[in-house]
């Protein structure tokens, strides 16, 4: 049996608690287009993924790394997480 779909998690930073200081991610400070670039590399490349789960709280972050995914052929799923946002924060009231 195959499986059609070979992924991973992938966290670009989420903050869990809702303290304002630059040492608050999940994941520590780097150079982001690089690291990604690389691990995304690894991801396709070593670990034969053809998917990628990106989460995090910072949407940018999560887009650079989506970009960099595909790039590399991977579909990506991104899923944000905004731990402790209220209602305004999630809630687009276009939808």
């Amino acid at each position: 049996m195959s499986l059609r779909l070979r992924g991973i998690n992938y966290d670009v930073g989420t903050r869990y608690d809702t303290g304002d200081g630059p040492g608050r991610l999940s994941t520590h400070r780097y150079d982001i287009p690089r690291h990604l670039r690389r691990d995304m590399d690894v991801i396709a490349a070593e670990l034969h993924c053809n998917t990628v789960q990106l989460y995090g709280t910072d949407v940018d972050r999560l887009m650079v790394a989506a970009s960099h995914a595909l790039e590399r052929g991977l579909s990506p799923w991104i899923q944000p997480r905004l731990i402790g946002a209220g209602l305004s924060a999630t809630h687009d009231p276009e939808i």
